[in-house]
């Protein structure tokens, strides 16, 4: 549920509270869309190689549990409830397969 979170947050470009501070979605962490840096180009593929705008992927898995993933992203209380706030409804309409 997470990444579907980060997902929707990376590509509607989402900003959120936390209890410290306010937090705009980017891609940090993942290594296909960060550009190269470092003196040696470092991590990041981004430009580097043809890879797809990860903005444009689509999602779609199993779960063994049949709760709505807006709701199971709020039940679990891993993200900042701001940020669950925006994407839950959209979570909430993704099918999840049987």
């Amino acid at each position: 549920v997470t990444l579907a979170a980060g997902f929707i947050a990376n590509r509607d470009h989402l900003s959120w509270e936390t209890e410290a501070e306010r937090m705009d979605a980017n891609w940090y962490g993942c290594i296909t869309q960060v550009p190269p840096r470092g003196h040696h180009g470092g991590v990041g593929f981004k430009g580097r190689y043809p890879l797809g705008d990860a903005g444009r992927a689509a999602i779609g898995g199993w779960d063994i549990r049949p709760t709505r993933l807006g709701q199971a992203l709020y039940d679990s209380r891993v993200l900042a409830y701001d940020l669950v706030r925006q994407v839950r409804d959209e979570m909430d309409e993704m099918e999840i397969m049987p």
